[in-house]
């Protein structure tokens, strides 16, 4: 039970134990019990808060890369836009192995960085070759590395806790032809993700909604379950999510009571998000309209609540009702 919820209750008239206290509002059932999710969401959950864990590891040596380079005056991160892509890290590698050249160091990046940006490559790639800072730079670069060969043990528990699940159920295929809303880094490496989350869900397909894709998917999945029937309607989901507007005023009292951050709440925001530069999506152009007269963050929070109760219809209704 929620704590705060046993403080608030009347009748405590002497100084009883918490536990005689509780074990007698739990007798008269005056106790709210929380939502805990069954078994087998509490694995996708633990798995998949994991798998963000070491993205977010891994993001922090991407930084020590950078911090290496800086050191050695090597400014390649400024040129090209990812130092952790393809040929930022092919890059990299050879300067670990010794190569000092910037001419054959630059010839390594895509042929379409080297199109617009050869000359300003070769010139970020003339640095001071310091041993301890190469020390560094390799240092970062191996737990990059882990990270990522962690996340993809994730992603094979995930892939065969989704498969447990399932078990013998027919499986759900997605509508061919629409376009899904894809991560274009460090994507879950899971076969059929979309296809197995609609099974779990007996064929409730939540990317249907804008901004959500496969992977927010998974992640509402591993915090509530396909079952969304502990919350009585869209009010109690969104109150519960902490995206519900608080009402806090009585008389001429009117108090700012912070919302509480829950991960499903910052799920929905990351959503809205992804929705700011969309020209055709009515929750787009609601969100910037918001924005324009309350600012970003009270804009992401109220678009945040529309979709949380869309996503709440849908997983309870079905798409016909939303």
């Amino acid at each position: 039970v929620n704590a705060q919820h046993t403080k608030n209750l009347p009748g405590r008239k002497s100084d009883v134990q918490d536990c005689q206290w509780h074990a007698m509002l739990h007798s008269h059932g005056l106790l709210v019990p929380c939502f805990i999710p069954p078994e087998n969401v509490r694995q996708l959950r633990c798995f998949y808060r994991l798998r963000e864990d070491h993205l977010r590891t891994a993001g922090e040596h991407v930084q020590h890369l950078q911090r290496a380079l800086d050191l050695m005056n090597v400014r390649l991160h400024v040129v090209i836009s990812q130092i952790h892509g393809v040929s930022g890290l092919r890059v990299i590698r050879a300067i670990l192995q010794g190569e000092r050249n910037p001419e054959v160091l630059a010839a390594l990046c895509d042929a379409q960085i080297l199109k617009h940006k050869k000359t300003q490559v070769v010139k970020s790639l003339r640095g001071h070759w310091q041993e301890h800072h190469l020390f560094a730079l390799r240092q970062a670069l191996a737990g990059y590395e882990f990270c990522l060969s962690q996340m993809k043990e994730c992603d094979q528990q995930i892939q065969a806790l989704l498969e447990r699940i399932n078990g013998e159920q027919p499986p759900q295929r997605p509508e061919e032809g629409r376009k899904l809303k894809l991560v274009r880094h460090n994507a879950p490496q899971i076969d059929d993700l979309h296809g197995k989350l609609i099974t779990m869900t007996s064929g409730r397909d939540a990317t249907k909604l804008p901004g959500i894709g496969p992977l927010g998917f998974m992640k509402l999945l591993g915090e509530t379950g396909a079952d969304l029937s502990a919350w009585p309607s869209e009010k109690h989901f969104t109150s519960w999510a902490g995206l519900a507007p608080g009402s806090n005023q009585s008389g001429r009292r009117n108090k700012r009571v912070p919302r509480k951050k829950t991960v499903v709440g910052q799920i929905f925001r990351e959503a809205v998000l992804s929705l700011a530069k969309s020209k055709h999506l009515a929750l787009g152009a609601a969100y910037r309209k918001l924005r324009a007269r309350k600012g970003a963050a009270i804009a992401v929070t109220a678009i945040a609540r529309k979709l949380a109760e869309l996503y709440y219809r849908l997983m309870t209704k079905g798409l016909d009702y939303v």
